[in-house]
This record gives C-alpha cells, structure tokens and sequence, in this order.
C-alpha cells in the first residue's frame, strides 16, 4: 500500500534529506507538491521438486526439477513482472521483487514429458520491503482413473492411476502385474521390483501404451497405500466368455472357468522360457490356460482327455495372430489357482 508523506517547504532541504533517508522503502514522498518516488522491493525465492510417487509430498528422494521458466505475475495475473530459470538444484529467485501483491506461474513449455504443475497456488501472495517471501512446489504427471486411463489417455503419456494389486509381482517373473478399479482392469509391464500383497491398494506411475489392441501402463512403479485394503474375487465365467474377455470387456481380470475339459497341451517359448499352454473347454468353446515356467505348477495331473479343471483361476491377457486377430489367455497366479481332476471324478 503506499503511503505519502508531505513535508513543507520551509523546512529545507537538509530535513528533506533526513525524511528521504528514513522513508526509503515506505513509498512515495511529497516535496512542495513534487512527488518523488522510493522504490521498495522484496525477494521472493524458492525450489521446485519433482514429485516422483505422486503422494504430493516434498521427500528426500525427489530429486530437484531445473530448467524451469518461472513467471513473476502482476496481482491480476495478466501482466509479466519478471522471469527466472530454476537452476541444476531446482532453486529460482527474484531478488528484486515489487512490493505488494503477486503471483506465481510455471511456464508449461518448458516442462518436459507430461509434467504438470502442482502445489503451485494461484493465491495472491504479499511482498514487504526488505523481506523474503519463500515457495516451495512441485511438478509431477497427471492422476487419472483407471477408466480414463483405458478410454481416452493417449498412448505415450506418463500418468498416476490407483488401483487394487490382483497379483503379486513374481521374482524373477515376467514383471507385469494387473490392477483393478471397481470393475476395470490394467495390466501393467515392467514394472519395477517391489514387494506386493494381493488386495493391495496402490498408486501407480506408467507410460500408457498399447498391447494386443490392449490399453497398458509400461515401465510401471508401483507405490503401497495401504496393504490389504480387501479380498480379491474372480469373476466367473465360461472358457468361451474367458476367450474373447467377454468381448474385451474383462480384459486384465481376474476370471475363474469350471468343469473345463482338458483337451490339448502345448511347449511355447515364453518371456523367461518355455511356457506349458493348456487348452480347456467347458463345452462353451476352448481357452488357453498358459501354465508360466517360473510358477511352481503341478504338471503331472495335467492329462490331456482324462483330467478337468475343476477349477480354474487366472489373469486375462491379449495375445494378437498375424492377421490381427486379437483372444484371450489365462494366466493362473500360482499352482493353488488351479483345481484338476479326472473327468467323472475319478
């Protein structure tokens, strides 16, 4: 705010030069109807963090963010008062800033990625003569729902969703894990080594892709937010619904088939090795349940025209022909997702 001091003429100029030396800062100075004005600054400096697991939290771990185009605004936000770079530790500064009422804004060109900002308020903030107004925030990716995230992100985005753990991520395994949001499924790739619980609820960070015509999150890390938050349950359906995922309305589920016949056994060369694919059909039409070397499966019972899956559990994952053509596999979890049995029983 600024305030204006008159001094009279007849004081001299020896007092006028008094006043000027103590109101320096203060505002504007009367002199015989003259107005001279005192220019009064602040500083106003901070650091910018990328916010790498999403929690909105400024951690140890997340490292510094430079190169970043800060805008010194007017308290309107129209007008541009000064700029600044963030340097190679994340820090920028104003070391000449109005007095008065400001703003802040990141320049979103120079954000690389799918950074956006965050924790950057538009609230006014005011600067005093000689004070130093401190802000601290972050850029991180954008949070979408898992249902966004399969019906209109783009693919190449580096995005948050959340979601419940469905399996665990297997050591040394194939590195992909599925989630789920009420009835939504992912399935997530090379995802980074991390110890999960089925039920878990969890914060994901990953580039979406596409796979077998499929919506996926690649290079995927995933962040626990509270362990074991429920009980995960298949959805039953019949082998030929399980083949199409029910028209890729289930893709990434968890599905569960019975009293399938076991009619075929095949070696396929997998992601870590030879793969056992078991073809079962409950007289609804056949699927493939994809038996996974680094799973621990019982394969003795496995007998192509005598034995069953009483039952069987696993995750629905695309696989495409040469033609384009895009069906469903079954991926049991462990060797307790399946129940086999001789046909009739015995």
């Amino acid at each position: 705010m600024t305030r204006r001091f008159t001094v009279r003429s007849h004081l001299g100029l020896s007092v006028v030069g008094v006043a000027l030396a103590t109101l320096t800062g203060c505002g504007d100075l009367l002199v015989d109807g003259r107005t001279l004005r005192i220019e009064s600054t602040g500083t106003v400096e901070g650091v910018v963090f990328l916010d790498a697991n999403g929690n909105g939290n400024i951690e140890g771990g997340d490292p510094h963010y430079p190169n970043l185009r800060i805008q010194l605004l007017t308290a309107d936000g129209v007008s541009v008062v000064d700029t600044a770079t963030t340097n190679s530790s994340g820090q920028f500064r104003f070391p000449t800033a109005p007095v008065g009422d400001l703003r802040l804004a990141a320049d979103p060109l120079s954000l690389s990625d799918s950074l956006v900002v965050r924790d950057l308020s538009d609230e006014l903030f005011t600067v005093e003569p000689g004070r130093t107004v401190p802000v601290v925030f972050s850029v991180s990716f954008p949070a979408y729902q898992l249902q966004d995230v399969r019906n209109s992100v783009l693919p190449g985005q580096s995005i948050f969703t959340t979601g419940i753990v469905l399996n665990q991520r297997n050591q040394p395994g194939d590195a992909v894990v599925h989630i789920r949001d009420g009835n939504t499924y992912l399935r997530l790739t090379q995802v980074a080594l991390v110890g999960l619980e089925v039920g878990d609820s969890v914060r994901v960070r990953g580039r979406t892709a596409v796979s077998a015509g499929q919506p996926i999150l690649t290079d995927a890390a995933i962040f626990q937010l509270v362990p074991r938050v429920t009980l995960v349950f298949p959805v039953a359906v019949t082998s030929g619904a399980a083949t199409t995922a029910m028209g890729g309305t289930l893709d990434a589920a968890l599905v569960r088939i019975q009293n399938a016949a076991i009619t075929n056994t095949q070696v396929v060369q997998g992601v870590t090795g030879p793969y056992l694919h078991v073809t079962a059909d409950d007289g609804s039409g056949p699927v493939v349940v994809v038996l996974r070397n680094f799973i621990n499966f019982n394969l003795g019972q496995i007998n192509p025209g005598t034995s069953q899956f009483t039952s069987a559990t696993g995750l629905l994952v695309p696989v495409q022909d040469g033609a384009g053509n895009v069906t469903w596999q079954m991926t049991p979890r462990a060797d307790s997702d399946l129940d086999v049995d001789q046909i009739g029983g015995g």
